[in-house]
């Protein structure tokens, strides 16, 4: 049983999706949505510091790899926008739904070699949600500067120019980490305690 399990495994990943791996991506998103209500604590810039709701599609990730971990990624945003929108711009919702959390499947690369295959995948991890960050960052930074470009006769000049964007970088990076790095370390914390008792489910896709 084990060996048909592990070979239909191996067939679904020449295919690039199964059933399986729908039905985990499915569960990892409603969970990761019913964790992001779960709100700890309000940043002091701003932001919800919530309950690991980053954790399963970190999981999921590290389980199928990188690309499967960015579109899963990529769906969440997209139910996140769908669910709780804030819209200032077409390319502000890009940046900061889709793209961003699409970047949580970087956590499915192997960095480094060690022993601990939590270690292993830290920097994965801590990787992952950095780009994210720098999703959420560059956002601030274009559409939350003093020149707003997007009204008429606004100046894309100014806008773009790093006298403008610097005001909007020191703020952006503020609010976004004052909620983001809380909720990496309390990813990692929730991460490092299921880790053992998944780890032979996430060994057999070979990641762990």
């Amino acid at each position: 049983m084990a060996n048909r399990e592990a070979q239909s495994l191996r067939v679904a990943d020449q295919k690039g999706f199964s059933g399986r791996m729908l039905a985990e991506a499915g569960v990892m998103l409603a969970l990761a949505k019913v964790l992001s209500f779960v709100k700890l604590f309000e940043a002091p810039f701003g932001g919800s510091v919530t309950l690991a709701s980053m954790a399963p599609i970190l999981f999921f990730a590290i389980r199928w790899g990188v690309g499967r971990g960015m579109i899963v990624g990529a769906v969440y945003g997209l139910l996140d926008f769908i669910l709780d929108p804030f819209v200032y711009h077409p390319i502000q919702v890009i940046l900061d739904y889709p793209l961003a959390y699409a970047m949580l499947g970087l956590a499915g690369l192997v960095l480094i070699s060690h022993e601990n295959p939590f270690i292993r995948h830290l920097p994965g991890i801590v990787l992952a949600v950095f780009m994210r960050f720098v999703m959420h960052v560059i956002s601030g930074c274009i559409f939350f500067s003093s020149v707003d470009f997007t009204q008429p006769g606004a100046s894309l000049t100014e806008a773009l120019s790093w006298a403008n964007l610097s005001g909007g970088f020191v703020y952006s990076v503020t609010y976004n980490a004052g909620y983001l790095v809380p909720d990496l370390v309390i990813c990692l914390v929730v991460i490092a305690l299921v880790w053992r008792p998944l780890g032979r489910f996430l060994n057999r896709r070979g990641n762990a």
